[in-house]
């Protein structure tokens, strides 16, 4: 099981409810992501080079990998996907981010972001509540 931890994440003027964990990856690297509860941020429909930041001093990136949008109720979704519209973020370093804008005409457009933690993550909880 993963651990996750609930954090709160402001794009612009929207704050979405977040889960932040880490995905193994290829060649036992790891990479954290951010599943955010919602539709994609209003500039994401307009612009498709985007990246968001939390440091504007910062080459990392946090990049979209994935999205989910439920545009009417559907029994078929709920089970797969049962909090509706979602997207996920990963966070790629200043390496992997330049090697993703090396084949664009442009550089991706950073946007800020702020992530807020909510409290400890859920498998601390569990592991706290064990040895009671």
């Amino acid at each position: 099981m993963r651990e996750a931890q609930p954090v709160s994440v402001r794009i612009g003027k929207r704050v979405y409810a977040a889960a932040r964990y880490v995905e193994a990856q290829k060649r036992g690297n790891r990479q954290t992501r951010l599943l955010c509860l919602g539709t994609l941020p209003p500039l994401h429909s307009k612009m498709r080079r985007l990246c968001y930041q939390t440091d504007p001093d910062s080459e990392q990136g946090w990049h979209l990998v994935a999205w989910f949008r439920q545009n009417r109720p559907c029994s078929e979704w709920e089970e797969v996907h049962p909090f509706g519209s979602h997207f996920v973020l990963a966070l790629l370093t200043p390496l992997e981010t330049w090697v993703q804008e090396q084949f664009l005409e442009k550089p991706y457009r950073r946007i800020p972001m702020v992530i807020t933690e909510l409290g400890p993550s859920l498998s601390k909880q569990r592991t706290e509540k064990n040895k009671e």
